[in-house]
């Protein structure tokens, strides 16, 4: 029942890190112990880094997939406006550039005037 102490190796497949130890005599099991493995196999640290690698990667190229997609979306959008506008502003210059033929009178004369906005001479009245 008296302390002790014992050094010891392990395989090197053991996984650094926290771990319990438990001494076994005679079929007799003690009590666990906390026991930190250092100089055995990073495994576990390399596989998570790996997978946190992987993760990041995936995650970036969704957010540039994603990225991608609102700026095509948004170049669609404005195009589709600048159309819309290039359409409104034809329609505009079709219906103000539309001339109008007025027919004026001033006793026996008669003079035609072609404007957009057509008015009769001074002296004549609209027919």
């Amino acid at each position: 029942m008296a302390p002790s102490t014992f050094n010891m190796t392990i395989g090197s497949d053991f996984e650094n890190g926290p771990s319990k130890l438990y001494v076994v005599a005679t079929g007799i099991a003690s009590l666990p112990i906390d026991v930190t493995i250092s100089g055995g196999s990073n495994k576990i640290a390399e596989e998570k880094a790996a997978a946190d690698k992987a993760a990041a990667d995936k995650a970036a190229a969704d957010k540039a997939a994603a990225d991608k997609a609102a700026t095509d979306k948004a170049a669609t959008d404005k195009a589709a406006t600048d159309k819309a506008a290039a359409d409104l502003l034809g329609q505009q210059k079709a219906v103000a550039s539309k001339k109008i033929i007025l027919t004026c009178v001033k006793g026996k004369l008669t003079k035609k005037v072609i404007a957009v906005k057509p008015a009769c001479p001074k002296g004549y009245k609209k027919k």
